[in-house]
């Protein structure tokens, strides 16, 4: 059995590597160890709730820059900036919504989320391995006179079905129990 210091520096290792070890891993090795695993499992639980919120601070705080940068940008300066931005959140959601079928928008530009999202729909068109993406736009809480600008872009982009929408083209509606989620559809 292992000592109180060798578990104690296991924990350590664990809470500065944690996004990279598997939690089947992490019980096999405590179980080797012959350590309480539930302690261990809510332990962990805790760790990576609180690493969770940090790194979610951190890239509210780089977003609020960069649109605070994009604001004072000259207009040459603004696209390369608004990229910087799509970049941001195509990361965050590579990293913290690990599904390829639901995408967060928030902190994007009405054009970025645009240009974001066809990019997102193309690529799933091409993989043909699901037909159904959400996307989070919010409802607009945080826009110029609360109206939802992304969402409103968006629906206008996919129209849903009227007609219009031929095979191998997505269309938007509203989800019907979240307001600020948008289902696109491949047909």
């Amino acid at each position: 059995m292992c000592s109180r210091q060798a578990h104690q520096n296991a924990l350590m290792r664990l809470q500065q590597e944690f996004h990279h070890v598997e939690l089947q891993s992490i019980k096999a090795e405590f179980v080797v160890n012959g350590h309480n695993l539930e302690r261990t499992r809510r332990g962990l639980a805790r760790i990576a709730g609180g690493m969770a919120e940090t790194r979610k601070a951190q890239y509210r705080a780089r977003l609020e820059g960069l649109h605070r940068e994009r604001l004072a940008a000259s207009e040459c300066r603004r696209s390369e900036v608004e990229t910087r931005i799509c970049e941001a959140v195509a990361e965050w959601n590579a990293t913290f919504h690990a599904t390829a079928t639901y995408f967060d928008l928030h902190g994007l530009t009405k054009c970025g989320a645009v240009s974001y999202v066809r990019s997102i729909l193309e690529a799933t068109a091409r993989k043909a391995v699901h037909r159904v993406i959400r996307m989070e736009t919010g409802r607009g809480n945080h826009s110029p006179r609360n109206l939802p600008a992304i969402k409103m872009a968006l629906l206008r982009e996919y129209p849903a079905s009227t007609g219009k929408a031929g095979p191998g083209k997505w269309t938007a509606r509203q989800d019907e129990h979240n307001p600020g989620v948008l289902v696109f559809t491949l047909n």
